[in-house]
């Protein structure tokens, strides 16, 4: 018996974030970075072209899932590009995020090694040892 599966995967990256333009001023922890005005009409652009090509190539979506990231630029680029879309199935999965990075997220490193001397000495030992991928997901 044979089986036959057209599978399409489609993957999108959010689009500019105040994070990209450095304007994240009030130092808003890394899942709650919204997209700018360009990131939000970058989205659109997206779900308008995929809007056309699943058109022009008869891509189905009625069976599709849209995947995501919980965090708010995803989020937002999700809607907006699911707007075109009409997806229904929508689904958010905590293994899609990017490194958590806690206590020294958004502070450079030299400042990590100022504010938290213990902390920022074991990461270390921990990423010359293990590797980037050391970092669990929580």
């Amino acid at each position: 018996m044979c089986y036959h599966f057209n599978i399409r995967i489609f993957l999108i990256r959010h689009g500019e974030s105040i994070q990209n333009t450095h304007e994240n001023f009030d130092n808003l922890p890394d899942n709650l970075i919204p997209l700018t005005k360009k990131g939000e009409q970058e989205a659109d652009a997206c779900g308008k072209f995929l809007q056309e090509y699943c058109k022009k190539n008869n891509v189905d979506l009625s069976k599709s899932t849209l995947f995501l990231s919980p965090y708010q630029r995803t989020r937002q680029t999700a809607q907006i590009v699911n707007n075109h879309l009409k997806i229904g199935d929508v689904k958010e999965d905590v293994a899609l995020i990017e490194h958590q990075y806690g206590l020294f997220d958004n502070i450079e490193d030299d400042e990590r090694l100022v504010k938290f001397p213990e902390e920022f000495k074991l990461y270390q030992r921990y990423y010359q040892n293990n590797g980037k991928f050391y970092i669990k997901f929580t």
